[in-house]
C-alpha cells in the first residue's frame, strides 16, 4: 500500500470514527435533555390525591436507568406510582438512599398523611418551615389540606398549637385567592376563636376577600370576629372607619366608649377624606351613612359622599340631630358594595398658610350592626 493509500485510509477511518463519536455524543445529549425535561417538568404532587397514573411513567423509569442517583427524577417517578405497595416500597427506598431535597420531603410527608402518620408529617412540616425553604409549596400543601374535610381539623389543631409557621401561613394571601380557599379559612378562624390574635387573622382574611370583590365572605369574616377578643389598633376590617392619610392631613384616632374619636390637623389642601369605610349595598333611600357629633363650627366643615365600588361619588343628605348631624342616602344605588367618605364641605375656602384643627366622633361599627 502506497503512502498516499495509507493516508487516504487513515482519513476514512478517522472520518468513520468521528461519525461514531458524533452519534454517541448526540445520543448522550438527547438522554441528558430527556432527563432535564423530566426533572423540571411540573408533575402532580401526591397531596393532590389524584391517583391516576400519568402516561409518562415509563419515560421516568427509562431515564432513571441512566441516572439512578438523580434525586429529582427519583421523586417524580415516585409521583407517578399509584397509592399502594409499590409506592410504599419506593418511598422506603427513598428514605434509605437519604435524599434530603424538598421534593423528597414532600413525597414522604404525603405518604405519611395517607398512612395516617400525622406525627411524621408534622415533624417534617415544622422542619422545612424552620429551614426557611420551599415556603410556597408548603403553603400550597397546607391550603389543600385546609380545603379537605378529612384534614382541616388536623390543620386547625396544629395552628392552635402555635407552630413557628403559623403567621407565615395565616397571613399569606395565596390560600385566599379563590372562593374555596376563603370558605375554608372561614372554618379555620371559627375553630381558632379562642386564640388571642385570631381577630387580626380574621381582619386580614376579610380585607383579602374584599379586594377580590367577594363582599359576602368579607362580611362573614366580619361577623365571625364578633365572637373574638376586642380589636387591637391594627386589626382593621373593611367595614370600620379608617382615618385618611397624606402629607396634608395628620390624624389621630382613639376609642371612647361606644364611639370613635378622631382628631385632624389639616393644611386645607388635598382631597384625601378625613375618614372612610366600606359598606355593603344596596344603598336604600334615607339609610344612615354617618352620624357625626362635634361642635357646631366643626360640623359646618364636614360633608359625606358615597358611591358604588369604582363609580362616581354622590353627596349625602344632611340633617341636624341631637348634638350632631346625620348624613343619609338621598339617591338610592343598587350595587353589592360601596364606599362612604367624610370629606371637607364644599363651602370651605382653601387656605394658603396655617392649619385647621378638626375633631369629631362617630359611633363604633360592630359585627352584626346594620350596615346602613
Amino acid at each position: 500500500m502506497t503512502r498516499a493509500h495509507r493516508q487516504g485510509w487513515a482519513l476514512v477511518v478517522a472520518g468513520g470514527t468521528g461519525m461514531v463519536a458524533a452519534a454517541a455524543l448526540a445520543d448522550l445529549h438527547r438522554a441528558w435533555a430527556e432527563r432535564t425535561a423530566l426533572t423540571t417538568a411540573p408533575v402532580r404532587q401526591l397531596l393532590v390525591l389524584d391517583h391516576r397514573a400519568p402516561a409518562d411513567r415509563a419515560r421516568y423509569a427509562a431515564a432513571l436507568a441512566n441516572a439512578p442517583l438523580d434525586a429529582g427524577l427519583f421523586n417524580r417517578w415516585i409521583g407517578t406510582l399509584p397509592a399502594g405497595a409499590k409506592r410504599t416500597q419506593a418511598l422506603a427506598l427513598l428514605q434509605r438512599v437519604g435524599f434530603r431535597n424538598t421534593d423528597a420531603q414532600l413525597n414522604i410527608m404525603a405518604d405519611s398523611l395517607e398512612r395516617g402518620d400525622l406525627a411524621e408529617f408534622a415533624l417534617r412540616l415544622d422542619g422545612l418551615f424552620a429551614q426557611v425553604v420551599a415556603r410556597a409549596p408548603l403553603v400550597t400543601v397546607l391550603s389543600r389540606m385546609e380545603r379537605m374535610p378529612q384534614w382541616q381539623p388536623f390543620l386547625a389543631d396544629r395552628l392552635s398549637r402555635r407552630p413557628v409557621w403559623r403567621n407565615q401561613y395565616l397571613f399569606n394571601a395565596a390560600p385566599l385567592a379563590d372562593p374555596a380557599g376563603r370558605r375554608a379559612r372561614l372554618a379555620t378562624v371559627r375553630a381558632l376563636a379562642d386564640d388571642g390574635d385570631v381577630r387580626a387573622i380574621t381582619a386580614f382574611a376579610s380585607r383579602e376577600s374584599w379586594k377580590r370583590r367577594d363582599f359576602s365572605t368579607a362580611a362573614a369574616f366580619w361577623r365571625t370576629a364578633g365572637t373574638t377578643a376586642p380589636a387591637a389598633s391594627g386589626d382593621r376590617f373593611p367595614f370600620e372607619w379608617q382615618p385618611g392619610s397624606s402629607a396634608d392631613l395628620e390624624a389621630t384616632q382613639v376609642i371612647a366608649g361606644d364611639r370613635l374619636a378622631f382628631g385632624f390637623r389639616w393644611s386645607g389642601h388635598g382631597d384625601v377624606p378625613f375618614a372612610s369605610r366600606h359598606l355593603l349595598g344596596p344603598f336604600v333611600r334615607n339609610a344612615t351613612l354617618a352620624a357625626i357629633k362635634g361642635d357646631a363650627a366643626t360640623l359646618d366643615l364636614l360633608a359625606v359622599s358615597y358611591r358604588c365600588q369604582g363609580s362616581g361619588w354622590r353627596m349625602a343628605d344632611r340633617r341636624a340631630g341631637p348634638g350632631g348631624i346625620r348624613f343619609g342616602v338621598n339617591k338610592p344605588l343598587a350595587c353589592p358594595a360601596g364606599e362612604v367618605a367624610i370629606v371637607p364641605a364644599s363651602a370651605i375656602a382653601r387656605i394658603d398658610d396655617g392649619e385647621i384643627a378638626i375633631s369629631f366622633t362617630l359611633p363604633r361599627i360592630r359585627p352584626g350592626d346594620d350596615a346602613r
